[in-house]
This record gives C-alpha cells, sequence and structure tokens, in this order.
C-alpha cells in the first residue's frame, strides 16, 4: 500500500482473516503505524472467526496494557473466546463488562 490510512490497514486485517489468513492479518496487524479501536477489534474478531480463541484472550489483555479501552464488540468477542477456552459463566460476564467500563463507541 503506497500510503496505507488506518482504515486501509483496518480493511486489509478484516479482509485477511475473513479469508481464513489470520497470520496474514495479525502481521498487518503489528505493523501498523497507529492503531485504533477498529483495530483492535478487526484482529481479535478475527482471532474468533479462525478459532484462534487463545490469539483473541492475548490480544485483548494487550489491547488493555497499551490502554485501549474495550467497547461492547470488543467485549462480545473476548467472552465468547473465553466460553471456548474454558467456560464462562454469564453472571462473570455482566461483572467483567462493569469492571471494565466499557466504551461509548459502541
Amino acid at each position: 500500500m503506497p500510503n496505507p490510512d488506518t482504515h486501509s490497514w483496518n480493511t486489509m486485517i478484516s479482509g485477511y482473516a475473513q479469508m481464513g489468513n489470520l497470520e496474514l492479518a495479525c502481521d498487518f496487524f503489528e505493523r501498523m503505524p497507529q492503531k485504533n479501536l477498529v483495530s483492535w477489534n478487526s484482529v481479535i474478531a478475527g482471532c474468533e472467526r479462525n478459532e484462534d480463541y487463545k490469539g483473541a484472550i492475548e490480544l485483548f489483555s494487550q489491547m488493555q496494557v497499551e490502554v485501549e479501552k474495550p467497547d461492547r464488540h470488543t467485549l462480545s468477542n473476548y467472552i465468547y473466546g473465553r466460553e471456548r477456552v474454558q467456560g464462562f459463566n454469564s453472571m462473570s460476564s455482566i461483572r467483567l463488562s462493569g469492571a471494565l467500563g466499557l466504551s461509548q463507541h459502541g
């Protein structure tokens, strides 16, 4: 991409993940000069779509370290991944939602 903007990067991440090429989607994500909430959601959803639930959980943790605030889409993907990896009851999901202070973007 000659002069990609964040939207272009996010489109590539989503496209590769939807085609089943999670490795390339993650590579694009890692090389992004600036990530936003959509970037994080795209790569986390891509992990879920490709059944890499542990990868989605790890990215969610990395997202919090980098102080990007999750929204309802992020949390939905995170909870789904947790359910697939180790089981997660709905009451824990509700408490987690409040504890994370979800972003109002979604």
